[in-house]
């Protein structure tokens, strides 16, 4: 049985495409050098591919916009959400505690369980939502923290639309 729990993936038309939505936190102060990195980062990323790749500029923002800090903690709770969204469709499916994942089936479980290893350590796959290109990390240390609240515009939060 396939389940969707997936808001933001759909089928598109006959085919079965990927759409997907991302926050990205990029250094850079501004669109275009931000967006290069972005695309190089997706070029050369070996676990997900996209045929496209759309930056949305009118929903971006900069570090020294007055909506960036919330934003981009509404973009890590986002992350977050999911991975519980993840973890309660496994308890639904019947794991309870972490001694039956030794026998967890292969199958849809164990991916569920991939992705949700995925959302935690850092690896960006078509799930995640917000990603931090400056640590490589769906999270921002304490550090990148400071390093942004000193100079908030050195950094930025772009929306990127994507498909398969």
């Amino acid at each position: 049985m396939v389940k969707k729990i997936f808001h933001d993936l759909d089928k598109v038309g006959q085919q079965s495409a990927v759409n997907a939505r991302h926050e990205f936190l990029v250094q850079g102060d501004d669109i275009p050098s931000c967006s290069k990195k972005i695309h190089a980062f997706l070029d050369g990323y070996q676990l997900v591919r996209y045929g496209t790749v759309e930056i949305e500029e009118a929903t971006s923002l900069a570090g020294n916009s007055p909506g960036f800090p919330g934003r981009l903690e509404d973009a890590i709770s986002e992350n977050r959400r999911r991975i519980r969204d993840f973890l309660q469709e496994l308890h639904k499916e019947g794991v309870e505690t972490l001694l039956q994942l030794e026998t967890l089936p292969q199958g849809y479980q164990s991916k569920t369980l991939h992705t949700v290893t995925h959302l935690l350590d850092g690896f960006f796959g078509i799930d995640s939502f917000f990603y931090n290109l400056v640590e490589g990390s769906h999270g921002i240390s304490d550090e990148l923290r400071k390093k942004i609240a000193a100079e908030p515009a050195a950094y930025m939060l772009i929306a990127v639309k994507a498909s398969t």
